[in-house]
């Protein structure tokens, strides 16, 4: 998925959104892939309408665009991760809509430890929520090192885990 999701990305969002409307009207996809790429189509549509100025110089409709399009992200994502909770992707991407204020259900840190619970070493989840953690958009440095000695202490070495302490102190 994250492949197809990469290349997708380098289209414009009106081919994004007509990809992921032929999967819903095509009938033959999985309900979860149809979710998923709809909740990730719409949160990144959420995004493109605040803008990527300054919150002070974002206007009131650019909220309203992207109140608008978080909804149906929220709706499609939670739907996708309803239908399998023990897979990493839908809970990873409402990590981004909760660190923006616009899930609706649960937190960053909740949706970090969904992930987990779907598959422990999930590299997207860590960025995400890393992000998410970050002085500049409400975590601290404290919850950053804390993130990562529960890493290096998880002993999980069967995975990447304990490597995530890296690009936490870096």
């Amino acid at each position: 998925w994250y492949e197809v999701a990469d290349e997708a990305t380098s289209l414009t969002t009106t081919d994004r959104g007509f990809l992921v409307g032929r999967l819903w009207h095509g009938g033959k996809v999985d309900p979860w892939i149809g979710h998923l790429a709809a909740g990730e189509y719409f949160k990144d549509l959420a995004y493109e309408r605040r803008g990527s100025r300054f919150a002070s110089e974002t206007t009131e409709a650019q909220w309203q665009g992207m109140k608008e399009a978080s909804v149906m992200a929220n709706q499609h994502l939670l739907r996708a991760w309803q239908l399998a909770p023990d897979r990493p992707e839908a809970a990873t991407i409402m990590i981004s809509l909760a660190m923006s204020g616009h899930a609706d259900v649960g937190s960053d840190d909740d949706w970090f430890y969904e992930a987990a619970r779907g598959q422990t070493d999930w590299s997207p989840a860590f960025y995400y929520y890393l992000n998410a953690i970050l002085p500049r958009w409400g975590g601290s440095y404290p919850k950053m090192l804390a993130l990562g000695t529960q890493c290096i202490h998880s002993q999980r070495y069967d995975t990447a885990v304990p490597g995530y302490i890296v690009p936490i102190i870096q």
